[in-house]
């Protein structure tokens, strides 16, 4: 039983998590660029571009939806 409610608390974050980086992605890239002291960081700032935050946000969003809607339909097969 808590299996279930642990993985509908997950794609319940993972949803918001997903809509957050899909709506926030330019601006998380701008706050990155600006904060990149050290070559390092410079480098790795140009994995994290708005359109590759926006489809790890996609991805998130998807992951969250197949899991909340996967724990509620073990949910409704254990009732019956």
């Amino acid at each position: 039983m808590f299996d279930i409610l642990y993985f509908f608390l997950l794609g319940i974050f993972c949803l918001f998590a997903g809509r957050y980086y899909y709506n926030n992605a330019y601006e998380m890239y701008t706050n990155e660029r600006d904060n990149a002291n050290n070559w390092i960081r410079r480098k790795l700032v140009n994995l994290n571009k708005p359109t590759n935050l926006k489809f790890i946000g996609i991805l998130l969003m998807l992951l969250g939806i197949v899991g909340t809607s996967l724990s509620l339909f073990r949910f409704v097969i254990k009732l019956f």
